[in-house]
């Protein structure tokens, strides 16, 4: 509780319902589409899950968002 993500999370990683890494824009802006395609196939070979968080909760510009919202989210 009282857990906010002050930033626009881009991908959410989990394992087994924990979540891992948030990888935020700038983080992001960082790779280019053929890095970042590397980077998710590398995650997803060690058995993490990428959830993207932008197209779940349809909107770039609502943080910050607590973990219990991104949970129930991804739950439901």
């Amino acid at each position: 509780k009282g857990n906010f993500i002050m930033w626009e999370p881009v991908l959410l990683i989990q394992d087994n319902n924990h979540f891992k890494i948030l990888i935020d824009h700038d983080e992001m802006e960082l790779f280019d589409h053929e890095k970042s395609s590397l980077l998710h196939e590398k995650i997803e070979k060690i058995g993490y899950k990428i959830i993207d968080v932008q197209y779940l909760l349809e909107s770039i510009s609502a943080p910050p968002w607590s973990i219990e919202v991104l949970v129930s989210i991804i739950k439901n």
